[in-house]
Parts: structure tokens; sequence; C-alpha cells
């Protein structure tokens, strides 16, 4: 099994050539057709990541978040990004991110999430093709609120709203707080979950008589080790899921 081999599994599951304008997924450090000896999946790279890698007997790692986001003019130990570059060329380890193209796909981070909670998909939002709509059993947002927590884990999250009862929505994991999309959804009688919001955003939807659950973006991301895995192990591929914890300290 080669580098490549892995590309083409995660890329006949959510093509790289989807990935969004701004994105850099695809293969970021490496050989396509080096022999491959363990694949590590995590949310983000880091230096614990690589270590742990190591410490597994893999040489590919898998992330959703890519580590390099602008083009490298030097590779020095005073920039964190080359840092990272360099630790992976050290330890002889490829590294793959697979962003937008897992967000907007079938079966990717929003759709499974969204299923996770219970909700039935029922397409894409018409404004924006990151989001999935869905409908549910009517619940109301306190409820729908504590039905987050539990199934991320994430004591944090928060609604903004009335404690109405609610039946459709629409769902973005990461940083999916897009102003167009808050007013469609709150214009629409939609519920919006996402995992980052700012503040006046929070105030819009209040003061629009909107609905909104925002959790953390670690938390509502972490889906995505779990969807590459099972996708690797369609194809033959046995997969480790890191142990990287969210980077949010809870009390």
């Amino acid at each position: 099994m080669k580098v490549k081999d892995i590309y083409r599994a995660i890329d006949c599951f959510a093509p790289f050539d989807t990935q969004a304008d701004f994105d850099h997924s695809g293969l970021q450090v490496g050989d396509f057709e080096a022999e491959v000896s363990g694949v590590l999946v995590a949310v983000d790279l880091d230096f614990d990541v690589i270590e742990e890698a190591k410490a597994l007997g893999c040489n590919l790692i898998v992330t959703h978040h890519p580590a390099i986001w602008s083009p490298l003019s030097a590779v020095v130990a005073a920039d964190y990004t080359s840092r990272l570059v360099m630790r992976l060329v050290q330890a002889d380890i490829h590294y793959i991110a697979a962003h937008t193209n897992v967000d907007k796909c079938s079966g990717g981070n929003s759709e499974r999430l969204a299923q996770a909670l219970g909700a039935t998909i029922e397409g894409r939002l018409a404004i924006d093709e990151f989001a999935v709509r869905f409908c549910m059993q009517p619940i109301t947002l306190g409820k729908l609120l504590e039905k987050v927590r539990s199934t991320l884990h994430d004591p944090l999250a928060f609604a903004v709203g009335e404690n109405d009862t609610l039946s459709s929505g629409a769902l973005c994991t990461g940083a999916g707080a897009d102003d167009d999309t808050i007013a469609y959804c709150c214009q629409n009688g939609l519920v919006y979950l996402t995992g980052e919001v700012k503040h006046h955003q929070l105030r819009y939807v209040e003061q629009n008589k909107g609905h909104l659950i925002c959790f953390g973006h670690f938390t509502s991301e972490q889906i995505f080790v779990r969807i590459i895995i099972e996708v690797l192990q369609k194809a033959g591929v046995v997969a480790h899921a890191s142990a990287q914890k969210n980077p949010c300290f809870v009390g």
C-alpha cells in the first residue's frame, strides 16, 4: 500500500477537486510513491500527533485541517509551520489534509453529525453548500442543546433564542457562521447549529427572533477521524485514531 493508494481511497469518497478555492487539501508533505507502514488520523497536525505517529509506527498522517495555508518562502525553525514540516521530514512521515472536500461530500462531517443528533438529512442549504438542511422530531431549543452537549461531550455548547419547539434546521461543523447563512435561517424558521460564531451574529439572532446553537470547532469535527477511518477500512487499510485532545480547557 502506497501513499497514493490512501489518497485515492479518500478521493473516491470526497474528491479533492471539490475543495473550496481557499483550501489546501491534498498531499502537503511527502511522496505519493512511498510505501505506507501505518496511518494516523487526527483533526489537526501538531507536534504531539507527529510523535504519536512515530510511536505507533505510522509514516502517514491524515488530518482535517491543513497545516500549510500559505506558500512557504523558506523553511526555518523560527516559523511554526516550518517546524512542523521539518519534523515530518526528519521523521520520514508523509502528510495528507482532507478539509473542505470532506465538509462538502455526501456522508461528510455535517451530514454525519446531524444524523448523530437523530436528524434526517434533506439536502444542502441553498445559500450555503457547506451546511446541511435537516428535519427532526419536534424538540425544544433547550432539549436540543442538551442533546448536542451529550452527543459531542461539549459542556460549553450554548444556545441563543427563545425556548421554542423546533422541527427543522441547518448544521455546519467547524467555522460555519456566515452572516448570510444565519440571516437565511432566521428568515426561514430554521435553527442553525455550527462550531463558531461572532458576537454580532449572536445579537442578530436574538434581535430577529431566531434560534442558534454553537458548539466547539474541535468537538464538532472530531467526527472526521471516524469518517476517514471507516473510508480506509473499506479500502482494506487499518488506520489509528489520534488521541489528540481539544485545545480548549474545560474546568
